[in-house]
């Protein structure tokens, strides 16, 4: 039987062309961070990978080094399991907020592994924060499931209840958490499939790197403090230099909707004239910087997107935003489903400790063919 469960609550949500916060929490559902400071920095943090940053004064060539950072060698799927006829199992997803397009893929590939491998489905909706999640998790193991697929959005709130899973012989599968793939698996979650942060940032400063060698570009940040969003603008600067691009500094927005974006792009404009290119921290913030530069006359400024929302890929096919990345959402659901039923029927024990569903670099030559969110 098939169980939907969705929970009004209240949800603070800042809505543009679509639901802003929504948009964070899928982006940075791994957790809570330090915010960094509310201007540009010139230092970041390059959490592993790849040693040192190539001087930003020295330019590459149109073939840019090769990945090596900290996801360079994971595996990318989880073994294939045996189908065990009459096992009767569930799988619960707590997700963090349904009403985001990539997130229902995700939903949707869980959902739709787990019934082909003779399962049941159930969908806990959480929307207003890590006490909520809390109260899913509780609600997941009353309801008696197998397994539960979450993204923590604090890991200390839930810790109580994954040592009751535990006890009960309830899989945990962390979904993307933490962040960084040099971390340490969370306590009591069986495995960490990752979708590729540090990959993706690579992807779009490498796309750069490579349209146009040894070009400036300044960073467009949040001051969320969420960890996966901090990690996204650091390691983005962190490849652009080593990738032989000039930083000049960054910007953080005060928060995720389209005009804090517009804002932050035009002080980008003011305190940095000379930036050739734009890395954003998530897709709208992008659209938003191709409007505020086309206002300024600056539409000649390359900007990148994160996370493949239908509007980016748009642009992206229009040339108006130079490249994307973008999260294999049904591949990463497919995963969870999987490593879930491996842990229920007890196959390729233990597994691996993290797998990495490696995003898709977009850009103008492919995003004909790529679908967004």
């Amino acid at each position: 039987m098939n169980l939907k469960v969705a929970r009004p609550r209240p949800c603070p949500r800042a809505r543009g062309v679509r639901v802003a916060f929504a948009l964070v929490l899928t982006l940075a559902a791994a957790g809570c961070g330090s915010s960094s400071s509310n201007s540009s920095s010139s230092s970041q943090s390059s959490a592993g990978g790849g040693g040192s940053a190539a001087s930003s004064s020295t330019a590459v060539s149109h073939t840019v080094a090769a990945y090596d950072g900290p996801e360079a060698n994971l595996p990318t799927t989880y073994p294939t399991p045996t189908v065990k006829p009459g096992t009767k199992f569930s799988v619960a997803y707590l997700c963090p907020n349904a009403g985001v397009a990539s997130l229902q893929a995700q939903s949707h590939a869980i959902e739709a592994e787990t019934k082909k491998l003779g399962g049941s489905f159930v969908e806990f909706n959480t929307l207003a924060g890590p006490q909520a999640q809390a109260t899913d998790f509780q609600d997941a193991l009353t309801k008696g499931v197998n397994a539960i697929v979450v993204q923590p959005e604090e890991a200390a709130s839930l810790a109580p209840l994954v040592k009751q899973a535990a006890a009960k012989h309830v899989a945990v599968i962390a979904a993307s958490t933490p962040t960084a793939a040099n971390q340490p698996n969370l306590p009591g979650y069986a495995t960490d499939p990752i979708q590729g942060v540090d990959l993706q940032a690579y992807q779009i400063a490498a796309e750069l790197a490579k349209a146009d060698p040894g070009a400036s570009f300044a960073a467009l940040g949040t001051s969320l403090p969420f960890a996966s969003t901090q990690y996204l603008t650091a390691r983005e600067i962190y490849w652009g230099k080593k990738l032989g691009l000039k930083y000049l500094g960054r910007v953080n927005m005060a928060g995720a909707t389209p005009a804090q974006a517009s804002a932050a792009e035009q002080a980008i404009l003011a305190r940095y004239p000379t930036t050739q290119a734009v890395l954003a921290w998530y897709d709208v913030a992008a659209e938003a910087a191709v409007s505020a530069n086309r206002a300024s006359q600056k539409s000649n400024i390359k900007v990148y997107g994160y996370g493949g929302d239908a509007a980016a890929i748009d642009l992206v096919r229009s040339g108006q935003l130079a490249g994307d990345s973008l999260t294999q959402e049904s591949t990463f659901g497919t995963q969870e489903a999987i490593a879930a039923y491996d842990e229920v029927t007890k196959q390729h024990l233990p597994l691996p400790a993290k797998v990495l569903v490696a995003p898709l670099a977009v850009t103008k030559a492919n995003a004909a063919s790529v679908k967004g969110w």
